[in-house]
């Protein structure tokens, strides 16, 4: 045979088994992962869930130790509202984060405010919910 026609025949043969390691690679790797469209665990998003998963990334954050009786979380007209108070900017941006993960796509209202001491005196139709004041009708959420 001439060798004007070897390189091609050959060129398609190492192309061919190419094709064919490539295809049993993504076969093994589907085995590995169990399926190809494996689905991610689903997030409970009730109004509970949705608390829950909030309260338990706050509590694992070590930045707010010791500020976890001035976060009160509450669902308030399906939306994930924010109240108390945090030491700084960075503590307010934090958990408007960290809501903004655990809220399931709900909206977010960060109302926390930022002050370093106390968070004033509960007024006329509030209760005390730990060291911030809500409102008399609301729950208080604090993280255990």
């Amino acid at each position: 045979m001439p060798r004007s026609l070897l390189a091609p025949r050959r060129t398609f043969v190492f192309a061919l088994l190419g094709f064919f390691m490539l295809s049993a690679l993504a076969a093994q790797r589907v085995e590995m992962t169990g399926s190809a469209n494996a689905a991610a665990p689903q997030k409970d998003c009730s109004d509970a869930g949705i608390l829950a998963a909030f309260q338990a990334k706050d509590k694992a954050n070590s930045d707010f130790d010791g500020l976890h009786n001035r976060i009160n979380p509450q669902i308030i007209n399906g939306k994930f509202v924010l109240r108390g108070c945090v030491n700084n900017k960075p503590q307010f941006k934090q958990l408007g984060k960290i809501a903004r993960k655990a809220s399931c796509n709900r909206e977010v209202m960060n109302e926390m405010k930022i002050q370093a001491t106390g968070c004033g005196t509960c007024g006329p139709n509030q209760k005390r919910c730990g060291d911030i004041c809500i409102g008399s009708t609301e729950t208080c959420n604090l993280i255990p």
